[in-house]
């Protein structure tokens, strides 16, 4: 059953034709993979699905009565509210329900007929759209997404810009939408989020479409590709590598059809020179001129969608380490975020920096980079770079981009002894070709400033490359030019990502920040990845004792986490009683005759106190969780 569907649509922004008689058939349970470079038209059509734009000419048609929950790349909400209300408001109907039901449950010590028989309707209507653990739901996605228990009650309005995008997702996500449109979810997410919300849509019932440049979750998430290129829609079944394999046949197909087309062009123009003026042939040859006339014109084939190419500067490499950083340790507001961590760089190998948000990755990078006041009493150690060695440092804001300047005044500031011509030469590379070379940082996109930031990287000739979430803002075509150009790269890198396909294209080793700090992980991302799905504590052997410093908080550790285990296990076996318990009351108020209030109202008592306990408990377990999450590894 289609949901919706975009039928013939063309729109244009301004003198710009972002969709050219476009067509889109969004069918029930489809997890569709919406994907192009920047500015092609992604958000255009989501916008057009929910009705925030008109197309100028052709059809969107919905399914009558189709709810559709939109999560838009920048958030507006209300910053006096909570948290929790927050995502609580996006079920407004389960608010006003829950509302209802306690104002007819006051009255049911002297109900009538009439009133027990609402609040019978409006209790399973209550029931039917899972009523009674959608508070809980809103808890447990927030928690997934990044916030704590303690976060809860906070204002939107304390909150930075990616908080409240993952803020917004949640609300979408609770929503009891039919079809949800998602603008790069993995925006703001840390690995282990990214991993959970792959999860979530894998296994939802519901339909989505879902703009995004990670290629991890366009492969583990999606069942068909939609590819908007030259205001047209490429339709692909399959995840994002089969649409590799499907565009890699299907720019073969049209090249070759282009180079038989330009034949057979070149062979009857030739022709029709040649015969022009003949007049034995003048019927022939106004015939073929009307078949070139009428012939359809078959676009040129653009390989791998490349917006721009990408190498870096090198030079001679020494024998020395690129940077050997000894004995770091910082901490932020009194907390610390690493401690005594010391990492010799080899000159040509790649690390990857890894962990969840705010645990101190940049920080760690900007030690390395040597952005941190040594000395100072939250920062310590010392970090020194090899004979020679340059450092490129890429920051993840551009706070080294001079907003002032236009694109070629940047780079010239860089490198003021190249000519402007090969500066020129050099921005074309990047997608800044003609007058684009003159336009002000200010005014550039996310996108855009992340290649200027790059370009300058290029020049700097550096050998240790520092990288701060260097794919954000990226598309996927620039992402993997990214990554080969980094990949060919001689010298050392050390990269913050979330970008898994980079990271286990690219790292030889991972610093993995982890509950108790960052540790050296021998492998890439899918390395790490399997070992913590493997990884299982294991108890010594009772013969060998163990008197060293560090066994006994091991053991310790291990003791704890074994107690709460069987404190969450006891807790788990109560919950599930008293929810079977509340669902024989449920079905008691149900099948009981509303002449019977007064036995409903004595049930309706032990529901409310048994509700009150199942609160309680869920409260006790997920304080135990948080407990033990933190005795254990988190993978990613």
């Amino acid at each position: 059953m289609s949901l919706a569907r975009l039928i013939n649509v063309t729109k244009r922004l301004g003198t710009e034709t972002i969709l050219d008689n476009a067509n889109l058939w969004i069918e029930s349970g489809e997890r569709i993979g919406l994907i192009g470079r920047n500015g092609e038209g992604k958000t255009t059509i989501l916008r057009l699905l929910t009705g925030q734009l008109e197309p100028d000419s052709g059809t969107v048609e919905k399914m009558r009565g189709l709810r559709i929950a939109y999560l838009p790349q920048v958030p507006q909400l209300d910053t006096s509210a909570t948290i929790l209300e927050t995502v609580l408001a996006s079920r407004q109907d389960l608010l006003e329900l829950e509302k209802k039901l306690e104002q007819l449950a006051e009255k049911l010590i002297t109900a009538n007929n009439h009133i027990v028989a609402e609040y019978d309707r409006l209790q399973e209507a209550f029931r039917r759209e899972d009523g009674f653990a959608f508070r809980g739901r809103a808890k447990q996605i927030l928690g997934a997404l990044g916030f704590k228990k303690s976060d809860l009650n906070a204002r939107v309005g304390t909150l930075s810009g990616g908080q409240r995008t993952r803020l917004l997702l949640a609300s979408v996500l609770l929503s009891n939408a039919d079809l949800f449109l998602l603008d790069e979810p993995e925006n703001h997410l840390d690995l282990k989020a990214r991993e959970w919300l792959e999860t979530f849509i894998a296994e939802s019932q519901k339909t989505f479409v879902v703009v995004s440049h990670d290629r991890r979750m366009l492969n583990h998430v999606v069942t068909r590709i939609v590819e908007v290129e030259r205001a047209r829609l490429h339709v692909f079944s399959g995840n994002y590598d089969a649409y590799r394999a499907h565009r890699e046949q299907a720019v073969a197909q049209q090249r070759k059809r282009f180079e038989q087309q330009q034949e057979f062009v070149e062979k009857t123009t030739k022709w029709i020179s040649r015969f022009r003026y003949k007049k034995t042939k003048a019927r022939q040859v106004q015939s073929r001129i009307r078949l070139l006339e009428k012939l359809e014109e078959i676009d040129t084939p653009k390989d791998s969608s490349r917006p721009f190419y990408l190498k870096f500067c090198e030079k001679p490499q020494g024998s020395s380490p690129a940077c050997v950083a000894n004995h770091l340790t910082m901490s932020y507001g009194g907390r610390p975020l690493y401690s005594d961590f010391s990492l010799e760089i080899s000159r040509q190998e790649c690390i990857g920096i890894i962990g969840p948000n705010g645990c101190g990755k940049t920080t760690l990078l900007r030690h390395l980079a040597q952005r941190l006041t040594e000395g100072a009493p939250q920062c310590q150690g010392t970090v020194r770079y090899g004979h020679n060695v340059v450092v490129g440092f890429y920051e993840q804001l551009h706070d080294s981009l001079c907003m002032k300047n236009t694109v070629l005044a940047e780079l010239q500031a860089e490198r003021p002894e190249v000519p402007p011509e090969e500066l020129r030469t050099l921005l074309g590379c990047f997608g800044f070709t003609g007058d684009a070379v003159f336009k002000s940082i200010d005014g550039l996109s996310g996108g855009e400033r992340s290649r200027v930031a790059i370009a300058k990287l290029v020049l700097s000739r550096a050998d240790l490359l520092l990288l701060d979430e260097p794919t954000n803002h990226l598309d996927i075509p620039s992402r993997e030019i990214l990554e080969e150009a980094l990949g060919q790269f001689r010298g050392a890198r050390v990269i913050v990502s979330h970008d898994r396909e980079l990271l286990d294209r690219l790292s030889d080793r991972l610093i993995v920040f982890e509950s108790s700090g960052p540790r050296v992980f021998a492998g890439n991302y899918s390395d790490y990845f399997s070992s913590c799905k493997e990884e299982k504590p294991t108890r010594p052997p009772r013969s060998v004792k163990q008197n060293t410093a560090e066994s006994s908080p091991q053991r310790t550790a291990q003791n704890t986490a074994k107690k709460l285990k069987r404190q969450m296990e006891e807790i788990e076996q109560r919950i599930s009683e008293l929810e079977t318990r509340v669902e024989l009351l449920e079905n008691t108020f149900i099948t009981s005759s509303p002449r019977e209030y007064q036995v409903m109202y004595s049930l309706k008592n032990e529901y409310d106190q048994i509700k009150k306990q199942l609160d309680s408990l869920y409260k006790t377990w997920q304080e135990l969780a948080e407990k033990q999450e933190a005795l254990e590894t988190p993978p990613g």
